[in-house]
């Protein structure tokens, strides 16, 4: 970007040796490089490593040949004492050997379709504490860019945490995340850090081995010291780290718009968004409209702000509000990231225009373009479940199970085909509204009067309890116990417009009339 001080193209021996030079100085002191690292003894090593990290790639070593060159005669020099000799010599050898190897057989650092990023979050060393979530979200939005590679989603994270006994929205550690990563018997952890120097900012991202604790990809970009401006720094290291990951330089060409021009360049809509994100992986949908709100409040323009309202709203029952979010997510279509973009076209085309042999067709191009994509075999499951054709729904919500958010359509997918067990299984422990509202349904069906009460009380008193009343309405009616049924919808109705949720109280009092 043009604001950006010199940093890391994307690839290319420069980063290797930018890179070599981050392994080396970690192995001579044990310590990650950071802004104000420490000196290395001899002087003539210090050297040597410093031009390996020049921030200013055109003033390192340019090619693994002037590399080897420089070490033969940092070996040969006389100023190193005899003391550092031997040790200097034998680590420097032994990690150039290794960082050659990796520089000629780079597919051994590269990543494979089955590989999965546990992410943790941003190390904010700035005292602005509007970087703390913040970076973390961006990262993830950017990266999604990616048909190549995949972030574990945050409600799988929390998943794990409450499984080690820890609070939902406990922050996620490099040490945290590294539990996860080994956990999910993955390869690797991604983190990154931010740091003030004064008149700049330094931002890092690396992707680091959760079997060795060693760094296997690392990029640093430096920006002028202006907070909106990070956000440009956090799409180049994002840029950079695909392409040293391995993917192809094709799809970077086609799948990498800057989060400037693809999502918003107001760090404070940011932050608004970040907070969204966060709600809805804890299980509070409803909390997280007002934090998306805030964030088009703060940039009309934000695209992925205006979807997630669309997914939010549609989950409260408010389909009004839903399209109204959805019309206006597909007004700035040419703004959004190809990801997003062939999400809202088919979107659009099943819920707007209902034109489904068009939405089939976006879908089905949405999970072909991102066959890693939860949200893509979603969509397309949700497409065939509106044609009826509920196998093929079925198994695109299985392919999209990893993500606890799509949960509950796939027990909804389970229940249509009266697999009831397997519906059950699905469950499991969730903290969704949406997965509960199913069980209720479920426990109707089934006539366990137990379940049914176990469900309703998961919602007392919860601020999405007119989804329970609205399945308490459903079943009244379906008995005949019309008056119940009435009473049941007027209480549902209320508690929404309570909520702001005036197009669900439409819809429900609607349903009573009927």
């Amino acid at each position: 970007m043009a604001d950006a001080l010199k940093e890391d193209q994307p690839g290319g021996a420069s980063a290797d040796i930018y890179n070599f030079g981050c392994a080396l100085y970690e192995m001579l002191t044990g310590r990650p490089v950071t802004v104000a690292r420490r000196r290395v003894e001899p002087p003539a090593l210090e050297s040597f490593i410093t031009k390996c990290l020049h921030p200013d790639p055109t003033a390192r070593y340019q090619s693994v040949s002037e590399l080897r060159q420089a070490l033969a005669k940092l070996q040969k020099g006389r100023s190193i004492r005899l003391e550092y000799v031997f040790i200097s010599i034998a680590v420097v050898t032994l990690a150039l050997g290794l960082v050659l190897l990796m520089m000629e057989f780079p597919s051994r650092q590269r990543f494979t379709d089955k590989d999965v990023l546990v992410m943790a979050d941003f190390t904010n060393t700035t005292r602005d504490p509007i970087f703390d979530k913040v970076l973390r979200t961006a990262l993830t939005m950017q990266l999604q860019q990616s048909p190549f590679l995949k972030v574990m989603d945050d409600g799988k994270v929390r998943q794990h945490l409450a499984r080690m006994a820890r609070p939902l929205d406990s922050r996620i550690t490099a040490a945290v995340a590294h539990d996860i990563c080994q956990r999910e018997g993955q390869r690797a952890m991604l983190g990154g850090s931010i740091a003030d120097l004064g008149n700049a900012f330094e931002v890092t991202v690396q992707v680091i081995s959760c079997r060795t604790g060693a760094t296997l990809a690392r990029q640093q970009v430096r920006v002028e010291s202006n907070r909106d401006k990070v956000l440009g720094a956090i799409s180049n290291a994002a840029s950079g780290m695909r392409a040293v990951l391995g993917e192809p330089r094709s799809s970077l060409e086609k799948w990498d718009r800057p989060l400037e021009q693809s999502a918003t360049a107001s760090l404070a809509a940011m932050q608004a968004y970040s907070f969204g994100v966060e709600r809805r992986s804890l299980g509070s949908e409803l909390a997280s409209v007002s934090f998306f709100e805030r964030a088009v409040e703060l940039d009309p323009n934000f695209v992925n702000a205006h979807l997630s309202l669309y997914f939010a709203y549609s989950n409260l029952g408010d389909g009004n509000r839903a399209t109204e979010s959805l019309k206006k997510a597909f007004a700035l279509i040419d703004r959004a990231s190809e990801y997003e973009r062939l999400q809202i076209h088919a979107l659009y085309e099943r819920d707007v225009t209902r034109d489904l042999s068009k939405a089939l067709a976006a879908a089905q191009l949405l999970a072909r373009s991102y066959p890693r994509s939860d949200a893509a075999h979603y969509i397309l499951g949700s497409t065939y479940e509106s044609l009826g054709q509920n196998e093929q729904a079925l198994r695109e919500y299985q392919a999209a199970v990893e993500n606890p958010a799509y949960t509950a359509p796939l027990i909804a997918a389970y229940m249509r085909l009266n697999r009831f067990a397997e519906a059950h299984e699905a469950a499991k422990t969730s903290v969704d509204p949406n997965v509960h509202r199913n069980l209720l349904r479920l426990a109707y069906i089934q006539g366990d009067a137990a379940a049914v009460a176990k469900e309703v009380q998961w919602f007392a008193g919860k601020p999405e309890e007119h989804l329970s009343l609205i399945e308490q309405f459903e079943n009244a009616r379906v008995r005949g116990d019309n008056q119940k049924a009435i009473a049941l919808a007027g209480q549902a109705a209320a508690m929404a417009r309570q909520h702001n949720l005036k197009g669900a109280a439409d819809q429900i009092l609607a349903a009573a009339k009927k």
